[in-house]
């Protein structure tokens, strides 16, 4: 009975029939409510997998369910009852990464269940955890390991202070599953930046969170030589600098000491003189 509206009650009978002659039958029918089945969604989120569905009229709570795939027998485990709820979803936090999961979910009133339909398989992929940092040559993007992933997508947003708004998300490219780490070279010294990264495992991707945001800046290029007074360093200057910090390391007894600093200069210059070299010394 394809007519029927879900959340209202039905009763049913049926009479044999031969030619015109009718059976007896059953006055008091067959009670049933009509809970139609809900429609199940599913989705990589930062603690697990997010089962979602929409409501159902008559139904006082949904019972979850989940299965697991074994890919060594290449079979679905049966249903696992995960609980009752009364909201419209629940998020399994007991997956694993690298592991295919489904589920299904009916809406329930006293003793009555809806039908069900299974959503495909979802391969779970755990969130990454991202750090960003100014390198040599660019930034560097680190990233933790992901069981079950195939490989990384690398996302960048782009800070506009003119309009003080980020850019959209967009893909820098993706490394190999036993890659950790990427080195941004397209960077520009004086812009900020913020990074993301997903696991990717076929068409499933793991959920993810952005980095703080880093302002580039350059890596100055260094020149010392001796002068009258000391030791004259001098640098590149490099866009979106404010000022530049001089650190100083000495030679003892054929090793190098922990870098030192040696004070700040403003933006504006590119040398300094350290007068408090002494002679005889290799710094």
């Amino acid at each position: 009975d394809k007519s029927v509206k879900t959340g209202v009650t039905y009763k049913y009978t049926v009479r044999a029939v031969y030619n015109k002659i009718l059976s007896s039958y059953n006055k008091d029918g067959a009670v049933s409510l009509f809970l139609s089945t809900p429609t199940v969604k599913i989705g990589n989120i930062a603690n697990g997998i997010q089962v979602k569905w929409n409501s159902v009229s008559g139904a006082t709570g949904y019972v979850v369910y989940s299965a697991q795939f074994d890919p060594v027998t290449n079979k679905w485990s049966g249903w696992a009852n995960r609980g009752t709820v009364n909201t419209t979803s629940w998020t399994d936090t007991t997956v694993k990464s690298g592991v295919t999961y489904r589920y299904t979910v009916r809406a329930l009133n006293g003793n009555t269940l809806s039908a069900y339909k299974a959503t495909g398989g979802l391969i779970y992929l755990a969130e990454p955890t991202v750090k960003i940092s100014n390198a040599a040559k660019g930034i560097k993007v680190k990233w933790s390991q992901c069981d079950g992933a195939t490989g990384y997508t690398v996302y960048r947003s782009e800070y506009n202070s003119e309009t003080k708004k980020w850019s959209k998300w967009k893909s820098r490219g993706t490394a190999a599953a036993t890659k950790s780490s990427w080195t941004d070279k397209k960077v520009t010294s004086g812009k900020t930046y913020k990074y993301t990264v997903r696991a990717v495992n076929g068409n499933f991707k793991s959920s993810y969170v952005s980095t703080g945001s880093l302002l580039y800046l350059a890596q100055p290029t260094v020149t010392v030589k001796a002068v009258d007074n000391g030791i004259n360093v001098a640098w590149t200057q490099c866009a979106g600098a404010t000022g530049y910090r001089v650190y100083r390391s000495e030679l003892v007894n054929g090793k190098w000491s922990n870098w030192k600093s040696m004070g700040t200069a403003k933006s504006n210059k590119n040398n300094w003189t350290d007068k408090s070299a002494e002679k005889g010394k290799t710094y």
